[in-house]
């Protein structure tokens, strides 16, 4: 496994000097954060963006084999004063237009990523606001087959695998997809190895879930990873040890189903401080993680 971080770490510097201070931190992995691929004025999927992210990893040595699809829609008829859970991209959202553009977002993401070298694309699942009865989880799940469908051929035409992340939940409704056996099942019915799943540990914590049992139930389907702890009731998104889970289970079993692909950092919850803080951090973070993974195997 090898260790990285997303770049979002930095969210204070410009997205080309984000790379640069992993880099001084001592990751050579990374994963992509959701803004590093889209055009910021014109809210769109850009080659051209990715063409300079590329270059700027080349001059510094950070590999990005990891890219995180928009957790917010790119779409500009979407606009609420304030956050509101309908600003989340929705491969199941009820208006057609609404699905539409985000699964055109993700084909055009899906072409772009061989540029930075990305060989998996972390999704959200949708079903994201949940169902209320039976008839509404068939629907979501018929929407998120029809979406995957069609995107699967561009991720293996494009060498990337396109990673459905364990989900949590919003207010009292389960998301789609915080059940692992709803993601075992659906990439299954998929049957390519061009869709697989991204493990959220902090999500699978606060919801209750036995990680170690819900890697190997996931075994070879598992192809990314979102590392992160928290308190129990919350997505905290801590640093590995900040929070309860326990890590030494966790990483036997990523070894035990064979997974060699990122263990990657997901932590906001550690960058709401000033950058020399946050310097500082990362450089503990890449520390810890050494510590985490130098056992027997890598």
């Amino acid at each position: 496994m090898q260790p990285a971080l997303w770049t979002n770490m930095f969210h204070l510097l410009p997205m080309e000097q984000q790379m640069e201070e992993l880099v001084a931190a001592g990751f050579e992995y990374a994963e992509l954060a959701c803004e590093m691929l889209v055009d910021p004025e014109t809210k769109r999927p850009s080659a051209a963006v990715a063409e300079r992210v590329r270059k700027r990893c080349d001059q510094s040595g950070l590999k990005t084999p990891q890219y995180h699809y928009p957790i917010c829609t790119l779409n500009p008829q979407v606009k609420y004063p304030k956050f509101d859970p309908d600003m989340l991209t929705e491969f199941a959202h009820a208006s057609e237009a609404r699905r539409e553009f985000d699964i055109r977002c993700a084909e055009e993401l899906l072409a772009i990523c061989p540029i930075v070298g990305v060989e998996a694309m972390v999704v959200h699942p949708g079903g994201v606001m949940g169902w209320a009865n039976g008839e509404e989880l068939d629907r979501i799940w018929r929407l998120n087959l029809e979406a995957l469908r069609r995107l699967e051929p561009l991720a293996a035409r494009n060498g990337v695998v396109i990673a459905l992340e364990n989900m949590g939940n919003v207010g009292q409704r389960v998301s789609f997809g915080a059940d692992f056996g709803q993601l075992v099942r659906l990439i299954d019915e998929i049957g390519s190895k061009h869709v697989g799943i991204c493990l959220d540990t902090s999500h699978a914590h606060y919801m209750k879930i036995d990680i170690p049992g819900a890697i190997r139930q996931s075994g070879h389907r598992l192809v990314a990873t979102h590392i992160s702890d928290n308190l129990g009731s919350h997505d905290d998104h801590l640093f590995p040890c900040g929070g309860r889970i326990q890590w030494p289970p966790v990483v036997a079993a990523l070894r035990a189903v064979g997974y060699q692909r990122l263990f990657n950092l997901e932590t906001p919850g550690e960058n709401r401080c000033p950058l020399d803080v946050i310097r500082l951090k990362t450089r503990y973070a890449r520390q810890l993680l050494s510590q985490m993974l130098d056992s027997s195997g890598k």
